[in-house]
């Protein structure tokens, strides 16, 4: 996000060229699928409610990849000051990242470890149930020996 927005700010005027103004509009492209990619992994369940699709890692794989084929091509600075080679090394780093990151989803979709944490996540769920049940009928009992003893007593 920080190598899109930074060629956008050191970009040419959007209204001098055609070309400038289809790359300036790539970079807000890019700065805004980098908001999305960074709320698809806080995994933040009412967002993830709305995209049900970016549960496969496989799917955040290819979306990774996608942005980081756009940052490593549009993110482009010419300049010699400090401002430009700081851009030319946040998209170099940014964009291997998220290549990196990509493979990784993408490896592990195959792989169906997108799968595995369902299910650990599930079982877990499962288990605060359980744990929840266990506390309600432990509370039952208790008052049911009060109910026992005041009748064995009587």
């Amino acid at each position: 996000m920080m190598a899109h927005a930074m060629a956008f700010v050191a970009g040419p005027s959007v209204f001098q060229e055609m070309t400038d103004t289809l790359d300036q509009s790539l970079r807000v492209y890019g700065v805004m699928f980098s908001l999305f990619v960074a709320l698809v992994e806080t995994e933040w369940q009412r967002f993830m409610a709305h995209v049900k699709l970016f549960e496969s890692w496989v799917i955040r794989g290819i979306f990774q990849t996608f942005l980081a084929v756009l940052t490593l091509s549009v993110a482009l600075a010419d300049g010699e000051d400090d401002y430009h080679k700081s851009l030319q090394l946040y998209r170099k780093i940014s964009g291997l990242c998220l290549v990196g990151c990509a493979g990784i989803y993408v490896c592990g979709g195959i792989l169906c470890f997108g799968s595995l944490k369902k299910a650990r996540t599930r079982k877990m769920i499962e288990l605060g149930q359980l744990q929840s049940a266990l506390q309600t009928l432990e509370k039952q009992e208790k008052e049911i020996r009060k109910t026992l003893a005041r009748y064995s007593s009587v």
